[in-house]
């Protein structure tokens, strides 16, 4: 896999919507896109579409409100490609609480 002149791009939250559509369009732009959501089924159906058009992905099942998995996340991703371009940070967290109230760390 020739990645010399691609660029690396990770979407978390690739397995549906806005996520989805973002990992799509940066393929279609000659990105490698690395898929990062919590169903990998999703995601295995966004790699599909990716590559019915010619592009490439590379999926990470992944929680991104796991400290282990983000951690995992970055070495899978390091190790495999040696950097990192873009990160569209698209997961949506959100839970009963008032945002106010979340503790983000």
């Amino acid at each position: 896999m020739d990645l010399a002149n691609k660029h690396i791009s990770l979407v978390t939250g690739a397995g549906t919507g806005l996520g989805r559509a973002t990992a799509v369009e940066f393929a279609k732009e000659g990105s490698m896109v690395v898929l990062v959501g919590r169903r990998k089924e999703k995601l295995e159906e966004v790699s599909a579409l990716i590559s019915q058009s010619n592009g490439q992905s590379f999926l990470i099942p992944a929680d991104v409100t796991c400290l282990e998995d983000v951690n995992k996340l970055r070495d899978q991703v390091l190790t495999r490609f040696g950097r990192l371009d873009w990160l569209i940070n698209n997961a949506g967290v959100a839970g009963k609480q008032i945002t106010i109230d979340v503790t983000i760390i």
